[in-house]
């Protein structure tokens, strides 16, 4: 069973949506993330929930997806300068950040970039870099960790830096960044977890 839905709306940190049930019951609903595929996501559980013989109501579903917390997907951490963490470390991951950054009202795109060597690094860089303006490739504390030279070797036409830890990188991001700028940390659950760490510390 593949659930029919749609978007009603979307804005920044909210999304309003639809979606039909196997059972033809259909569920309006309002979910508290970016990026239209949380919702696709979130409609696809209420319609499991519901073929799987789970009792609930339409005002449960509400009230159940109105308090979801989704850390480090597509997550805003700070404003002016905008900072969202996401914790992509694939390239259809990296296409739906991409998609969701979209929507978002910017001057210029700062991306702090770091990937596990493993990764398809370069399909997912493809995707971010024609969206950014300045890109810091860096590097968590793993040892899967690929090399900035590495990734900065792909950054053709794009002005990079590098540096050699996610907060270092933070750093630089912050001192160039403007009120109106966004900066996008991804790349792995690595980086997106050191970064969320690194600005949990700071709130």
């Amino acid at each position: 069973f593949v659930p029919r839905g749609r978007l009603l709306s979307r804005r920044p940190g909210m999304l309003r949506f639809e979606v039909e049930g196997p059972r033809g019951k259909a569920y309006r609903c309002a979910l508290p993330a970016w990026g239209a595929h949380q919702a696709g996501n979130a409609g696809t559980a209420l319609a499991l929930l519901e073929a799987a013989g789970v009792p609930f109501t339409r005002a449960q579903a509400r009230r159940a997806l109105a308090r979801v917390r989704l850390p480090g997907r597509v997550e805003v951490v700070a404003r002016r300068p905008w900072v969202v963490v996401d914790t992509a470390h694939n390239p259809v991951a990296a296409r739906a950040l991409a998609a969701a950054l979209r929507d978002l009202p910017r001057r210029r795109t700062v991306l702090v970039f770091g990937a596990s060597a493993d990764k398809d690094y370069v399909a997912m860089l493809r995707t971010l870099l024609p969206g950014t303006d300045l890109a810091i490739f860096t590097r968590a504390r793993s040892p899967r960790a690929a090399d900035p030279r590495e990734l900065a070797r792909h950054a053709r036409n794009i002005p990079a830096l590098r540096a050699d830890s996610v907060e270092r990188a933070l750093e630089a991001a912050r001192a160039v960044a403007g009120p109106r700028d966004t900066i996008v940390v991804t790349g792995s659950f690595y980086v997106a977890g050191e970064a969320l760490a690194r600005l949990g510390k700071e709130a």
